[in-house]
């Protein structure tokens, strides 16, 4: 088990009992966040909880200056620019034109802003479960 704080490549070199020997490499990539938060599922079926999938931050991000989120074909569903984050009724209601997305996966980008005036990128996968 590894649990790498930085991006780190792993070699290791196997020998059975024959003496047979194989090798094998892997590169572990770490990505910090940079304070953000973004879920991983949610489910907008109106019980009060889950219902819209938003951003999060600790109190180092400043605002989210874009959230997109598109289905498999590369449409764009949703759209929010300049906001703060923390706030689910800004979120995705799971819904395209008035109505409500099918369950499955969608993609998602963000660019937040830092206090310290930094951006990050984050994109990612949430899954729409009703």
């Amino acid at each position: 088990m590894a649990r790498p704080l930085q991006t780190t490549a792993y070699q290791a070199l196997f020998t059975d009992s024959l003496g047979c020997k194989a090798e094998a490499e892997i590169t572990v990539f770490v990505r910090r966040h940079e304070g953000i938060y973004v879920p991983n599922a949610f489910s907008p079926n109106e019980d009060g909880r889950n219902d819209r999938f938003a951003p999060y931050s600790d109190a180092s991000v400043e605002s989210v200056e874009s959230f997109r989120i598109y289905n498999r074909w590369g449409a764009l569903l949703f759209e929010r620019t300049n906001f703060r984050p923390n706030d689910e009724s800004l979120g995705w209601d799971g819904k395209v034109n008035g109505q409500p997305a099918p369950p499955g996966a969608y993609v998602y980008q963000l660019i937040a802003r830092r206090l310290d005036g930094r951006t990050v990128p984050l994109e990612g996968e949430v899954m729409l479960m009703r």
